[in-house]
């Protein structure tokens, strides 16, 4: 906590120098580092994306292996790197929102409560993903094929997004 604490003080002696009054900048303060937070991600975000998808697509493709091809078309580490930037940010949103100083902060209990929900929903539908992956993998197998497996499909389907959904209620009853 003091590491935080050190950064939202020097954005705030930095405020200060540049002429704010020492009132103004415990408010801008805050605010600042928030965007500071959200640059940073932002920027994280745009390395998974743009850096870590095009070099992953580029493996996949010159790999000769039919099931790489079907994860990266289902997205299916599309759906795992959104899982990343949310659970940065929740990381480092305490820097911006400190409890220690600002006791129990509405706005910081609100956001750190949405980027959980959102985890919890990239998480599902990640897992999902994986599951449908790996039933269109197991049709191909000439020993399962016409057996009933899209519906054993669905029923895991419908049991991750019945534990995502407790998840989610969990969260939002967390006092």
């Amino acid at each position: 906590m003091e590491q935080s604490n050190a950064f939202v003080e020097w954005i705030h002696s930095l405020l200060v120098w540049m002429g704010l009054s020492s009132e103004s900048a415990d408010t801008a303060d805050r605010w600042i580092s928030a965007l500071v937070i959200l640059l940073i991600v932002a920027i994280v975000d745009l390395i998974i994306r743009w850096g870590v998808l095009r070099l992953v697509r580029n493996f996949v493709k010159r790999t000769k292996v039919t099931w790489d091809d079907l994860i990266f078309d289902r997205k299916v580490i599309n759906k795992f790197c959104r899982i990343i930037t949310p659970v940065l940010l929740l990381q480092l949103i305490p820097i911006a929102f400190p409890i220690a100083q600002h006791g129990d902060d509405f706005l910081f209990i609100l956001i750190s409560r949405l980027l959980r929900i959102y985890i919890v929903i990239c998480c599902v539908r990640f897992i999902n993903s994986v599951v449908t992956v790996a039933f269109e993998l197991a049709e191909q197998r000439p020993a399962l094929q016409g057996k009933p497996l899209k519906g054993l499909m669905q029923t895991v389907k419908v049991i991750v997004i019945c534990i995502g959904v407790i998840l989610i209620g969990s969260i939002l009853i967390d006092e």
